[in-house]
């Protein structure tokens, strides 16, 4: 079940998060899947065995390898003509995650990933003045994962870059963006995932309507059991977050 507590981790910067957990909450459904003719225990210990939640995000810069080189680059051609410069590749420390960031001189960055279960996809992010924020991605996953109220994702399965970003060009008119720099990239990326991380947390994790949606037959008794180790994993994250803030708060930071 904690496969679908990985339905928790994530952004561009918050259109990564939804697609993140929207990805682990599938893996999780699978393992149960295809596994449960092995037995329901077996089925469960798989799908808790290789995830830990963490309450921070941390990115490593690195000389990607990708499993989809071909798509990769020909989505970093598009947004380079664009207007979209390269400022590196990353992965995502604890997530099956590859990225390349861009930065646009309007303020928005795109981000490009490739996940380990499937295909790459890219998401257009920018934050407003007022601390909102705007996701426009192509993310086959992640779509029916509940975003913050400060957040507006957009999802267009399949979608184009050029149609991405026709569509985030139109939703951004008219609302002044915060000034950013290419160095702004990972302490935003960063800063997003732990704040959206520390809400669903807050707010009591995974929704019942997530849990749905990945396996509608669930019959009450399951859902319930579900639901109860649910909980009790996300008062374990939600208890981390509260132990970083006090060590942060005797820091000093």
């Amino acid at each position: 079940m904690s496969q679908f507590l990985q339905i928790v981790g994530g952004l561009v910067i918050c259109g990564f998060v939804a697609a993140i957990l929207g990805f682990f909450a599938l893996k999780w459904w699978l393992k149960r899947k295809f596994l449960a003719p092995l037995g329901e225990m077996m089925a469960e210990a798989a799908a808790r065995s290789d995830f830990a939640l963490s309450p921070e995000m941390q990115l490593n810069p690195i000389e990607a390898v990708w499993r989809d080189e071909e798509r990769i680059e020909a989505m970093g051609r598009d947004l380079e003509q664009l207007g979209y410069t390269a400022l590196g590749e990353f992965e995502t420390v604890g997530l099956p995650v590859l990225l390349r960031a861009y930065h646009h001189e309007n303020n928005s960055f795109a981000v490009v990933y490739e996940h380990a279960m499937t295909e790459p996809w890219t998401d257009f992010w920018t934050q407003f003045q007022g601390q909102t924020s705007l996701t426009v991605t192509n993310a086959p996953a992640g779509e029916e994962i509940e975003t913050p109220p400060w957040s507006t994702k957009i999802t267009l399965k399949g979608g184009s870059i050029s149609a991405l970003a026709s569509r985030f060009e139109q939703e951004a008119l008219g609302k002044p963006p915060m000034p950013t720099t290419p160095d702004d990239f990972a302490r935003l990326f960063c800063h997003a995932y732990d704040r959206t991380i520390r809400w669903r947390a807050e707010t009591g994790g995974v929704r019942p309507s997530e849990i749905d949606y990945h396996d509608p037959g669930l019959d009450e008794d399951q859902r319930l059991a579900i639901a109860e180790q649910l909980s009790a994993e996300n008062e374990s994250l939600l208890r981390e977050i509260q132990r970083r803030d006090r060590l942060k708060g005797a820091d000093g930071e």
